[in-house]
């Protein structure tokens, strides 16, 4: 009569098949466990990371004009050090309101890699707010994180694809 379970040759295939995953595993194997890059770019989509004054922020990105129209919309919540950076092809006077938005924003007008104007604790229903200054991009975070951070106009930005 024959066995019906597991035949010997299986489970030493399996057992060479977890020494093999666990030599990778101890060199270089462990970036696998980082999950984060691949959360933004496959779950949340194009995503950045803009750094000011130490302050990292990963954020997703607007530069379609539909996920412009849309951007943090509809959200209940907001991560620390999370965003939205929406980016222009061309340098103007990028007007925001917080149209359907459940949550008030900090507001950051930026040319290049340079902010250009600030806009503190702005709340849902506030009209159009418009920059003093043109911007080809326009960061939006959690509320109170321009004044903890300290940002001014004139601080530098470094912006990472």
């Amino acid at each position: 009569m024959k066995n019906k379970g597991f035949s010997k040759n299986f489970w030493m295939l399996l057992m060479m098949a977890v020494i093999l995953g666990a030599a990778l595993w101890s060199v270089g194997g462990s970036r696998i466990i980082d999950i984060t890059p691949y959360y933004f770019k496959y779950v949340m989509g194009d995503t950045a990371e803009v750094l000011i004054n130490g302050q990292a922020y990963y954020v997703e990105i607007a530069e379609t004009e539909a996920a412009r129209v849309k951007g943090l919309s509809k959200r209940n919540y907001l991560e620390d050090g999370h965003g939205m950076l929406f980016v222009f092809e061309e340098e103007d006077y990028y007007s925001f309101t917080l149209k359907d938005t459940k949550i008030s924003l900090d507001i950051i007008w930026i040319l290049d890699d340079q902010i250009v104007d600030l806009a503190s604790r702005v709340s849902p229903g506030t009209g159009s707010i418009t920059p003093l200054n043109k911007a080809n991009y326009v960061l939006e975070i959690k509320p109170g994180n321009i004044s903890t951070g300290g940002f001014k106009v004139d601080d530098k930005v470094d912006i990472t694809f």
